[in-house]
């Protein structure tokens, strides 16, 4: 099953509900080098960020639930999904997360 760490609204347990169907339990953990910023309207977005931390779980999808995801954030015209290596109680993962195509700041 794919790995998503979420920073935002993906950890909603109304959103994963309206989503997904189910709740889905999320191991907390951290991305070193990224912060968290408003990018995408009034949406949040990582970017990149030296010294930075953004704190967020890790979901276990399905491949189903992951391009249900990938709509929900806009995928490829808001987000695009980067492979990212996170930080939790059971060491290193590799996921997926969701980057803003436009980083903050940009015009």
């Amino acid at each position: 099953m794919p790995r998503l760490f979420a920073y935002g609204t993906l950890l909603s347990a109304a959103r994963q509900k309206r989503l997904f169907g189910r709740l889905v339990a999320a191991e907390p953990a951290a991305l070193e080098g990224w912060r968290r910023a408003r990018c995408v309207g009034r949406y949040f977005g990582i970017v990149r960020t030296r010294g930075a931390r953004t704190r967020g779980g890790v979901l276990r999808l399905t491949r189903a639930e992951l391009a249900c995801a990938d709509r929900w954030e806009g995928v490829p015209d808001l987000y695009r999904r980067r492979r990212v290596r996170v930080a939790c109680a059971g060491g290193g993962r590799d996921c997926w997360a969701y980057v803003p195509v436009r980083p903050a700041g940009a015009r």
